[in-house]
């Protein structure tokens, strides 16, 4: 199978979105452990979610109009 990046959206060859869901799930991964970490450390009650708001929710949410509507219950 052969895939590509464009634009930060990763289209393979057979036109599936498992390749771009799973990038996507690996770099949330390992921020939202990094959330945990923050919450735990004890900063201020609004840092979390301004680290939500600046670090995990551009992920989610980029290009999500090309391809959210074509995603299966199991991605």
């Amino acid at each position: 199978m052969m895939e590509f990046k464009l634009l930060g959206v990763h289209i393979s060859d057979d036109l599936r979105w498992d390749s771009h869901v799973n990038v996507i799930y690996n770099k949330l991964s390992s921020r939202l452990h990094f959330l945990k970490v923050l919450k735990r450390s004890g900063v201020g009650p609004n840092d979390p979610l301004y680290f939500y708001t600046a670090v995990i929710r551009p992920i989610l949410e980029y290009a999500c109009v090309v391809w959210h509507h074509n995603l299966t219950a199991q991605q």
